[in-house]
């Protein structure tokens, strides 16, 4: 879902009121291919992800969250089994 125009130097913000902090994790290829991002949100349950969020799992987004919204161990290791699915999903789909 994009937020804004491909090459704009800003983001609008969805609303003014939701000040979160979060991580973002991104994966490039060497051949320029983007990896849908993990975003880890502060919390300790879903109930802290903000109420879009199924909008961008649906694009295969991974939404998580962390007591410190920073992102460990069991969440790195999550995001790379996610990158390497995303490939074979990718090498199936090309044949």
């Amino acid at each position: 879902k994009r937020r804004a125009e491909k090459g704009a130097t800003e983001v609008p913000g969805i609303a003014a009121d939701d000040k979160r902090a979060l991580t973002i994790d991104f994966a490039l290829t060497a051949d320029g291919q983007v990896v849908p991002p993990q975003v880890i949100f502060e919390g300790t349950t879903d109930r802290c992800h903000p109420a879009d969020a199924f909008d961008f799992e649906k694009d295969g987004w991974q939404i998580r969250h962390s007591c410190n919204h920073w992102s460990n161990t069991d969440l790195a290791l999550e995001y790379l089994e996610s990158i390497e699915q995303h490939f074979h999903q990718q090498k199936i789909r090309l044949g």
